[in-house]
């Protein structure tokens, strides 16, 4: 039952803390991350920065306990609104709901930066529309989010990036300019058409693999559960073979194996993630939240724009980020250090302080109670 003193809050999302590999088989514990650990970010965020009685509810759930039980449901959103995406089940569910819905981060996810070529699905708009009636305002990613929902005809819409970008993970924001560089890069399972189209992610792989970097790992299926699991067969997939084994340009499975062994991480808790980044001198790659979890740590990242969720990400919070090198494959440690500028970490900083009082009067318009002492 609702309380009178303090405001019940139902948080749609996945768990807000990742669930014990050794408790599930690999597949059920990739599907509670969403499919990437980057989730945990803003997830957490969220959970976090939530002030009263806060649960977290299923995406499944039940429209009129929802309405019994909670004053307002806040929703961490990503980037939803993209042409594969069916949300008209979970329109379904919000056209039911008679309590507020605070949509918190939402984005528009595009390989192009030009409106007029934005795609996005039927129900992706639809779950825009719902957002808006329910809702004082929605949190968008960025201004090119913000400007696809003005040309839809919704304009209760504020820039407030993401709800990670305000989160602090540890206290001290240190890190050791004496460490290596890690790399992230993005991929999901092994599919052909990724090992055949060069790209800076194909190639940021090669580059780890080539210059024994660390890598990170937040998606890359195979990766994942070899780490977690033990099971080198995960590495060698029935459909490809050897197509991990292509990914980072290895002649034998045995120095593939070798290779994630030493140099493969994977973090399913968010100090343990910052308490790593606090060992490099910096973090370069195309993932957004490992990116900002570095950053937020005190570690100097660099995140290359390559859709319009990372560059509208960039422009808002002044994320460091550098222009693609047009022969990426052969990067190297001094080559990847230069585009680390210490100057661009202090203007993360700076935009940030002034970022998070957007990100307050956007609570303060919903309504919304929340714990300031967890932001920064």
């Amino acid at each position: 039952m609702k309380e009178e003193n303090s405001p019940s809050v139902g948080i749609i999302s996945i768990p807000p803390g990742a669930r014990d590999p050794a408790d599930l088989p690999f597949a059920h514990f990739y599907s509670s991350l969403g499919s990437n650990t980057g989730n945990m970010m803003f997830t957490v965020a969220v959970h976090k920065q939530m002030r009263g009685n806060v649960e977290r509810v299923p995406y499944s759930f039940d429209s009129q306990k929802v309405n019994d039980e909670y004053d307002y449901i806040i929703i961490p959103c990503a980037n939803w609104l993209n042409p594969r995406v069916e949300w008209d089940w979970f329109c379904d569910l919000l056209e039911q709901v008679e309590i507020p819905v605070i949509p918190v981060g939402l984005g528009v996810q595009s390989p192009h930066s030009d409106l007029d070529r934005v795609s996005v699905s039927a129900s992706s708009e639809r779950l825009a529309h719902i957002f808006s009636q329910k809702a004082n305002f929605i949190s968008v990613r960025g201004d090119f989010t913000r400007n696809y929902l003005h040309s839809i005809g919704i304009d209760n819409v504020v820039t407030t990036g993401c709800p990670s970008l305000y989160m602090r993970i540890s206290e001290d924001a240190i890190y050791d300019p004496e460490g290596e560089i890690a790399i992230l890069s993005t991929r999901y399972p092994i599919r052909q058409d990724f090992l055949d189209i060069k790209s800076l992610n194909n190639g940021l792989f090669k580059v780890a693999a080539k210059q024994d970097l660390d890598i990170i790992f937040q998606s890359e299926r195979e990766e994942m559960e070899y780490l977690f699991y033990k099971n080198k067969k995960a590495l060698f997939p029935e459909n490809i073979p050897d197509g991990v084994q292509q990914v980072y340009g290895f002649e034998t499975p045995e120095q593939l194996v070798d290779f994630i062994d030493r140099k493969g991480r994977c973090f399913t808790d968010l100090k343990e993630w910052a308490a790593y980044a606090q060992t490099k001198a910096g973090i370069v790659g195309t993932r957004l939240h490992g990116t900002i979890l570095a950053l937020n740590a005190g570690c100097p990242a660099v995140l290359f724009a390559h859709d319009s969720r990372t560059t509208e990400m960039i422009t808002f919070a002044s994320l460091p980020t550098a222009q693609t090198p047009a022969d990426f494959e052969n990067l190297n440690p001094s080559s990847l250090q230069a585009l680390i500028k210490p100057d661009d970490y202090g203007k993360y900083v700076e935009k940030r302080q002034d970022n998070t009082q957007i990100y307050r009067d956007f609570l303060d318009e919903n309504g919304v109670s929340y714990n300031e002492d967890v932001m920064f």
